[in-house]
């Protein structure tokens, strides 16, 4: 039989669950209720009471990082390019990307090979365009360039060079001076520490030195780099003279009596004091069709 007294109910402490990690990537903290089984605090006291928050450290919303890629390792041709990878805490689990690829160099200076020439000033004044051909002093003179009056010069092309020459005819009947130019600018100082006495270029021959190797890429990326290069190279080049020597065009332009459908004259008409086809423009435009042609 009972005594008539209520049992008095042990004073312990009681903890619940762990709650989640505060993070789920890298390091927090994680709590969970402790509480005195008599439901006062006060009588647990003669107790240690258990703790209720703890570090923590979670891995499962870690991340990889990607930086930007670097520039392909290759001049003209297949190379290497990289980048950093990163994890934003302790451990990612997933597949860590690449940080280094295969990469294809293919800026316009690749294929391209045109020189710019300045006069009055440095790289300003004055201003005409050429493609790949030979320019006598007569030409250049009928084009409008003043060789007493260079002021600067620019070739641009990484397999692309500029040889000068003193005399008008290519030194042919002279023995002057001749000087190369390759890919880079030049100021009226460049040109005359080059050799060029008194930046007097009175003639000269804009040729290819090479070509780029994109073997390693796909056919249709080589023939897309060298229809951007044909656009960008004709499009500084000056209208060429006289075409009546380019097979198979016989001195007209498709339309009725020997005009183009805008009524331009025949090509075969314009004047030519030179005894030449143009050889500038033209060899750009017939050198570059032929790489196109390969991938057709």
């Amino acid at each position: 039989k009972g005594d008539g007294k209520a049992k008095k109910l042990e004073a312990k402490w009681q903890t619940g669950n762990w709650g989640a990690c505060s993070t789920r990537c890298g390091e927090g903290t994680r709590v969970r209720s402790v509480t005195c089984t008599t439901g006062v605090a006060e009588d647990c006291s003669a107790h240690h009471k258990p703790e209720e928050m703890q570090a923590c450290e979670a891995h499962d919303g870690c991340q990889w990082r990607t930086g930007e890629w670097g520039e392909c390792s290759g001049h003209c041709g297949p190379g290497k390019r990289k980048r950093e990878v990163t994890c934003d805490g302790p451990t990612c689990h997933d597949e860590k990307p690449k940080e280094e690829e295969d990469c294809m160099s293919k800026p316009e200076s690749c294929l391209a090979c045109k020189v710019t020439i300045w006069g009055g000033k440095n790289f300003g004044g004055w201003e005409h365009t050429f493609g790949v051909g030979e320019y006598s002093s007569a030409e250049l003179e009928y084009r409008g360039v003043k060789c007493d009056d260079i002021s600067s010069l620019e070739v641009f092309g990484d397999f692309c060079e500029m040889k000068a020459y003193e005399y008008g005819d290519f030194n042919h009947a002279h023995g002057g001076w001749e000087v190369t130019f390759k890919h880079g600018k030049y100021d009226a100082a460049a040109i005359e520490s080059a050799g060029a006495k008194n930046n007097d270029i009175s003639s000269f021959k804009v040729y290819r030195t090479g070509q780029p190797d994109f073997q390693a890429g796909s056919a249709k990326d080589f023939a897309d780099s060298a229809r951007n290069a044909a656009s960008n190279i004709t499009s500084g080049v000056p209208d060429v003279p006289d075409a009546r020597n380019l097979p198979g065009m016989n001195g007209t332009m498709p339309g009725a009596n020997g005009t183009n459908p805008f009524g331009t004259p025949k090509i075969g008409n314009l004047p030519s004091p030179f005894g030449r086809s143009g050889a500038g423009a033209v060899s750009a435009v017939v050198a570059t069709a032929m790489v196109l042609g390969m991938f057709a």
